[in-house]
């Protein structure tokens, strides 16, 4: 205990340290264009470092805050050591009350999301907070003789505002830089950014600097930096402004320091402030802007996630087919990496897994404990969302005290998690719950849209029960022509139907006594359990497929459907499947599908990864990830034909390179086809690709010994 005492100790001490160095860099530059005052700068990054440590590190940063403005005031300025303490008590303050007022009044970590976020950043950060600095440190310069009293309000003026702005720059660019998830961007996002930032050096280089043009000093050129912003704002959201904004504002400082760009035309001190003023314009509003949009895409993409699972659940005829669409659905909307399905085992009072996606070939180590692992009410994320029967969420369950799988999440790099109930009216039936690689702030969005897709899904599974559970006895049970029976607590016979004591004549059956231990077993579980199972069960050679329906808390109803013509036919198509797989393999043929909707999910067959060299399941299911394989000057001729074909209601046929994930380049020929709806809209690309690289060597071989001849 005294070792961990000492270690947090030493932990603590190094992060003050740190936070002092990082603040008194910034001060120092900070203090090199102070004009008006030696203590008084116009622009103060130290303001926006301080909050966005103390804002994510905790209170425990502040002293680091304290030592930083303490050294550097004490270093850098002539002013008494009286003076330089309170100045550093304001700075101090200033980041606290911040910190204290985000943190009390915005439910999230990072306070660039939404609207009403941005503007309590913009209240208690850069404009209250730092009065609370401005006006200690200006009475302290007074106070210990540093400053005249008349030059109070003028210098209060610059420190607040350098203050501000400071928070406005340089807060949101480290909050938006450290939240996480960081974006997984493609490689045309990467050179978009690239593309963004080189335009806006260029401009602002050419207003602010004689790098590009020198007769460009002096002249009130700044707006035409705005289109970038916006861009930025657009494509990039608030990690985009922030960056933008952040570099922006320093080639700007340079220039009007240095005596260029549209401000220089005043005095170093009040050139600075209308700077400070213009960036501060910018920065509020495309931070806003960022904020407007980033809300739009929250929402519509909880509606999208909405939308997919009302769909599969209309589309899907059993639960066993739409929950794992479902899963797969929601972890690719919301970028979760597993997902889970959690049933309510009402007997024994337990919740049980019922489903894990994504499915792997081996199965995981925690995909293996969820399914032999129960939760009663409270215990586990499942167990605390029963509880409540409120969404949960937990930035990082290795942390959490109430989550038993910690040790195999941690050896698979789970993180993150949320959990909502599967209800039908006041009937509470499972959870689902979901799993990231990252740590995650929770969105109250998102949690609020699964209470919805929660009802969705519990009216669904109810529905459904209740269809299997009258499905077969729509006729009454002595009318029906295939065998039913009834089972007394899942084992005692208490009904047979006419058909069923004709078909099972061998098994002697009797009211009142128990049945084949096989029916027995299955029974008893599906009453366990309160959901149906089905086996298949061969008798006198007919082979039978058997539901087993719970009806109540103490029978089970017994479906038999004679599936013995079904059975034949697949034997044969798996004979047949088998022909066509030794097939494709021999011939190095592989088949995709492609959907043409706004998901744009690209699925390759098993041969097709293998010809590509790839594992089953490792293409990644998107058509940048097809192309990034294509040679590149065989990609716009690819692509222009799989276009026209889908606009001429063609086939199309095509050779081109690829490289292999060896690194080795090939020939294919592709081949495919659209598929439409009744009103004609393309809704599926398929086809097929063969390797040709043996068949081009051939060519090649020929074309090379004519030639031979000819000479």
């Amino acid at each position: 205990m005294a070792h961990r005492k000492n270690h947090r100790w030493l932990a603590d001490l190094g992060l003050i340290l740190i936070v002092a160095g990082v603040y008194f860099l910034a001060a120092k530059l900070g203090l090199s264009v102070a004009f008006l005052n030696a203590s008084v700068s116009p622009v103060w990054p130290p303001t926006g470092v301080a909050i966005a440590v103390v804002f994510w590190l905790g209170y425990r940063a502040a002293p680091g805050v304290f030592l930083g403005a303490l050294l550097a005031n004490s270093l850098f300025t002539n002013v008494p050591f009286s003076t330089t303490s309170g100045i550093a008590v304001g700075n101090t303050l200033e980041a606290i009350t911040a910190v204290y007022l985000l943190r009390r009044f915005i439910g999230s970590r990072i306070p660039f999301n939404r609207v009403i976020d941005v503007l309590k950043f913009l209240l208690f950060a850069v404009i209250l907070s730092t009065a609370i600095s401005a006006t200690i440190g200006t009475l302290s310069l007074c106070l210990g003789g540093a400053a005249t009293w008349s030059n109070f309000g003028w210098l209060w003026l610059t420190w607040w505002s350098g203050d501000g702005v400071g928070a406005l720059v340089v807060a949101p660019l480290i909050l938006t830089w450290v939240e996480r998830p960081i974006e997984r961007w493609s490689g045309r996002r990467w050179v978009e950014g690239a593309a963004l930032l080189l335009a806006l050096w260029i401009l602002s280089a050419t207003i602010y600097t004689d790098l590009f043009l020198r007769s460009a000093a002096g002249r009130p050129w700044g707006h035409v930096t705005i289109p970038l912003l916006l861009w930025a704002a657009f494509r990039f959201g608030p990690r985009g402004v922030a960056t933008t904004i952040a570099m922006f504002s320093a080639i700007a400082i340079w220039g009007t320091v240095h005596g260029r760009g549209g401000f220089a035309v005043y005095n170093a001190n009040d050139a600075l402030l209308y700077l400070q003023a213009y960036v501060a314009d910018l920065a509020i509003t495309t931070l806003l802007l960022a904020a407007i949009i980033s809300e739009r895409k929250h929402a519509a993409r909880n509606l999208s996630g909405g939308l997919s699972v009302t769909r599969i659940l209309a589309e899907s005829p059993a639960l066993d087919d739409a929950l794992p669409r479902i899963l797969q659905r929601i972890c690719v909307t919301f970028d979760w990496e597993v997902g889970a399905m959690w049933i309510a085992d009402v007997e024994s009072a337990v919740l049980r897994c019922l489903k894990v996606w994504p499915p792997q070939e081996t199965e995981g180590r925690f995909e293996a404990v969820c399914y032999q692992s129960t939760f009663a009410s409270g215990i586990g994320l499942p167990g605390r969302v029963w509880k409540s029967l409120k969404p949960a969420w937990i930035q990082d369950v290795i942390k959490d005290e109430n989550f038993p799988r910690a040790r195999v999440a941690s050896a698979e790099g789970l993180h993150a998690a949320f959990a909502f109930p599967i209800v039908s009216g006041e009937k509470f039936l499972g959870v689902m719950e979901f799993f990231s690689h990252e740590i995650r702030e929770p969105d109250e969005s998102v949690l609020a849209a699964f209470s919805g897709i929660g009802s969705q899904i519990g009216q669904f599974i109810e529905r459904k029960r209740a269809e299997e559970a009258l499905g077969p006895a729509r006729l009454l049970p002595s009318e029906n022509p295939a065998p039913v029976m009834r089972l007394d607590q899942g084992r005692v016979l208490s009904y047979a139907n006419p058909a069923a004591q004709r078909v099972f004549a061998s098994w002697n059956l009797t009211l009142g006594e128990e049945v084949p231990e096989e029916l027995a077993q299955n029974a008893e579980a599906a009453l366990s359990h309160g959901d149906r199972r089905n086996i298949e069960l061969p008798v006198g050679g007919q082979t039978y497929l058997v539901t087993f329906a719970p009806a109540g808390f103490d029978y089970v109803n017994l479906y038999f459907t004679d599936i013995t013509d079904l059975k034949r036919t697949q034997e044969a198509l798996l004979k047949n499947e088998e022909w066509l797989r030794l097939t494709m393999e021999g011939g190095r043929v592989g088949t995709w599908t492609r959907d043409l909707d706004e998901y744009n999910r690209v699925v390759w067959s098993p041969e097709l990864e293998e010809i590509f060299g790839l594992q089953p399941g490792e293409f990644p299911q998107t058509e940048e990830a097809f192309f990034d394989f294509v040679h590149p000057e065989d990609r716009k001729p690819l692509a222009q034909a799989v276009r026209q074909a889908i606009e001429n209601h063609t086939d199309y046929d095509i050779e081109f390179r690829y490289t292999r994930k060896d690194g080795a380049q090939r020939w294919m020929l592709g081949r495919g086809r659209a598929f439409y709806t009744e009103d004609g809209k393309p809704f599926r690309l398929a086809g097929l690709g063969w390797d040709i690289t043996e068949r081009k060597l051939v060519e090649e071989s020929i074309v090379k010994n004519q030639e031979a001849l000819k000479l």
